[in-house]
């Protein structure tokens, strides 16, 4: 349980699987929709829930 909260209790990937609850986006859409986030946040972010085994790019 420490593990799952420890990911998915981040800022950053909560905004993200909030925005991808209603489908696939584009890395752009996302970037879109998180407008005031860069993209090597974004990034960063992407590639931790990847690894995670938490989405799939």
């Amino acid at each position: 349980m420490d593990s799952a909260v420890e990911i998915i209790g981040n800022k950053g990937n909560l905004v993200i699987i909030w925005h991808l609850r209603s489908g696939l986006l584009r890395f752009t859409e996302l970037q879109n929709r998180m407008c005031q986030v860069n993209s090597k946040t974004i990034t960063k972010h992407l590639r931790g829930l990847e690894g995670h085994g938490i989405i799939l790019r």
